[in-house]
């Protein structure tokens, strides 16, 4: 399964992530949405909700797992 945030631009208001995801991804998405396809704008929400519910917890635990 693979995200990959590529660029973020600042729009004033909001920002704009431009993302490579593949399908595995895409159908992971869809199963925590209950639907049988996410758009692209369905994972653009997902990925969005949980950069802004991520805590600096979170980021460390996870650069531990990436280590």
């Amino acid at each position: 399964m693979k995200l990959e945030i590529t660029d973020a631009i600042d729009k004033g208001e909001k920002i704009v992530f431009k993302m490579e995801y593949d399908w595995e991804f895409a159908a992971a998405v869809a199963k925590l949405f209950g639907v049988k396809y996410a758009d692209e704008e369905e994972i653009e929400d997902f990925v969005a909700m949980v950069l802004e519910n991520i805590t600096l917890e979170d980021l460390g635990e996870l650069g531990d797992e990436i280590d």
